[in-house]
């Protein structure tokens, strides 16, 4: 795949010897466009001693990441990249590559720019190739499955998405493939019966009921915990064993697998989609769930994300597990709410305040980190 041609030729019997005795040939003699690093992880995985190999597959993986590194970040840019020779067939000149997309490689082929599939047939379409996909084919090929989820919790699998969207609001931009470990997090938004819970074991008193609804709290057990703190939701998170989850992973959850969408579902939204522009919360459960299995990842309330929130924090171009800035004023929310428009339950909307802030429609969910024993 990254050279073009097998590694030894000739009789079985020959062939079966090389394989034994006769180092393989450097990919980069047969296709230079891959880089140094990735040529290098490759060969020492071929090596013929078991001792000059990777010790494990994570090992090999974590040598892997490094040299993908520059094909993450360069998706968007007009360089050559690890990606173009994992693409393009390496004894094809005319190929032409255009990255206009975010995320996406656009290849064309020959004098007459006429496209020509895997196959080498031709069409009247590019070849359009989602960067990120393959990207994160390599992770999750050479990763083990994570161990099943924790009751109430689902796993989201280590991978690139798409993380911000161009067609959003400028702290939504740039659109960047970014990695994210697997985690796990909580099917929907943590109740008032769980919190009722917390409180009573660490004698803490309960929030604020909201305007008009003096029993919230106590007659509504299955719907979402609100007049939460930032404070209080990592309080609760911490008694739980989880924690709040950071902004990039609260959006690829939210996101289902599928990129480039405005809600989990699609591009448009209906009020038999999500809880929004209504009198009040509905509990969890109530609306269909995403490609993940959560509940209600839009609308109902909005949720508290581990990060300070920065509006340009997406120009810092992190692509490994960012998880903002350092320091700031307010705390990031996401996934709008009961008094949320179709713009706020966007799945790429950014919204914030201050830590200490509660609202009537700001609730929260947990993650859990996932830790991967190696084979």
């Amino acid at each position: 795949m990254l050279s073009g041609a097998l590694p030894f030729g000739g009789t079985a019997m020959a062939v079966a010897l090389q394989h034994a005795t006769t180092p393989p040939r450097p990919i980069r003699e047969l296709n230079d466009r891959l880089p140094k690093a990735v040529d290098d992880v490759v060969m020492k995985a071929l090596e013929k001693s078991p001792n000059d190999r990777f010790t494990s597959a994570i090992a090999m993986l974590s040598a892997l990441e490094e040299s993908i590194g520059e094909a993450i970040g360069h998706v968007d840019g007009g360089e050559t990249s690890l990606l173009d020779p994992l693409l393009l067939p390496a004894d094809d000149s005319s190929a032409i590559v255009n990255r206009h997309v975010p995320g996406r490689i656009e290849v064309r082929f020959g004098a007459d720019s006429s496209p020509r599939d895997e196959t080498g047939a031709t069409s009247r379409s590019p070849v359009v190739v989602d960067a990120a996909d393959r990207t994160a084919d390599v992770e999750t090929r050479l990763r083990p499955p994570p161990p099943p989820p924790p009751p109430g919790m689902v796993v989201v699998p280590a991978g690139v998405f798409i993380l911000g969207s161009d067609r959003g609001c400028d702290n939504e931009r740039p659109a960047s493939p970014v990695f994210i470990d697997a985690f796990y997090i909580d099917e929907h938004e943590v109740t008032n019966d769980a919190y009722r819970e917390f409180c009573v074991r660490t004698k803490r008193q309960p929030p604020p009921n909201p305007k008009g609804d003096p029993a919230y709290f106590s007659s509504k057990p299955s719907h979402p915990v609100v007049n939460v703190t930032w404070f209080d939701a990592a309080e609760f998170a911490k008694w739980a064993g989880k924690r709040l989850p950071t902004e990039a992973e609260w959006e690829k959850a939210a996101r289902g697998g599928v990129d480039g969408r405005d809600y989990p579902w699609g591009d448009t939204i209906e009020p038999s989609q999500a809880n929004y522009s209504t009198a009040g919360t509905c509990p969890v459960r109530s609306f269909p769930p995403n490609g993940y299995g959560l509940f209600e990842i839009v609308g109902n309330v909005w949720e508290w994300c581990a990060d300070w929130y920065a509006p340009d924090i997406y120009r810092a171009g992190v692509t490994r597990n960012p998880k903002g800035p350092v320091s700031g004023a307010d705390k990031v929310l996401r996934g709008g709410s009961i008094d949320g428009t179709s713009q706020t339950l966007r799945i790429s909307y950014r919204h914030w305040f201050n830590p200490g802030h509660r609202s009537s429609d700001i609730g929260f969910r947990c993650v859990r980190d996932v830790s991967v024993p190696d084979r």
